[in-house]
């Protein structure tokens, strides 16, 4: 066990940051968020829809990294995400496989952390980042996810209650718990005064295409109201996924 640092982490004045989910078109909410400012470290969690416990993945995921203990560096912090998710990853893995009773639990994750000047972006599945920086809005992460064909097995096919499910004809290729081992990207930006990041489930993506994201991401200085307003407007959108945003001010 590490004990936290005698000082803490170095972090961007004025760091401001708040996050929302609604469970949109759906009766339940297997989308889940991680807000720690105090660490620079927030994430957000998108249980698949077509399996049995999808809520229980994705607030494993977040757990996991609420537990986390501040790291000095940004490339200790990045190692400590990647550590945790390989367990939670590895838990949900081993109850899939087991013979008698089975469950089918994976989600989505992308995971932010500022630290020294600079961000990095962890992530599996379509769950994504962005960043707006003068106005100009960027996609930070690229979606896990395939096109289906006629030929693609059942159990891939899209839908409520099907496992991988994503935006329709296509199905998540990475997530926490979906096999053995687990693939996080990684990328790693240097982070300017006045750069606001969005971190988002498909939920949100799906109903708000890149220029109303833009305009909302701009128009709300308040991080809390911004991430308010994300989530009204998907609804307003009719989206019919979970909705989840958080909005990190730097």
């Amino acid at each position: 066990m590490r004990a936290a640092p005698a000082e803490p982490p170095a972090l961007p004045a004025g760091l401001r940051a708040s996050g929302l989910t609604d469970s949109g078109g759906r009766p339940a909410n297997q989308d889940a968020f991680l807000e720690r400012t105090s660490i620079g470290l927030w994430a957000v969690a998108d249980g698949l829809g077509g399996l049995s416990a999808g809520e229980v993945a994705s607030q494993m995921t977040c757990d996991v990294l609420a537990n986390l203990m501040p790291s000095a560096t940004l490339d200790a912090t990045i190692e400590d995400v990647r550590r945790s998710l390989d367990e939670v990853n590895a838990t949900l893995y081993r109850a899939s496989q087991r013979p008698l009773d089975p469950v089918q639990s994976c989600s989505t994750v992308v995971a932010l952390a500022i630290r020294e000047g600079r961000a990095a972006i962890l992530w599996a599945g379509d769950s994504r980042a962005y960043r707006l920086r003068y106005q100009t809005l960027e996609r930070l992460t690229a979606d896990h996810i395939e096109e289906l064909t006629p030929d693609t097995p059942a159990e891939k096919s899209n839908g409520e209650g099907a496992p991988g499910a994503a935006a329709p004809g296509t199905a998540v290729t990475r997530a926490v718990g979906g096999t053995d081992s687990l693939e996080l990207d990684l990328r790693v930006e240097a982070v300017e005064p006045g750069d606001r990041f969005l971190l988002c489930s498909d939920g949100l993506t799906r109903a708000l295409d890149d220029r109303i994201l833009s305009q909302l991401l701009a128009a709300e200085r308040d991080p809390e109201l911004c991430a308010r307003r994300l989530v009204f407007a998907a609804n307003q959108a009719h989206t019919d996924d979970n909705v989840t945003a958080v909005v990190i001010d730097s």
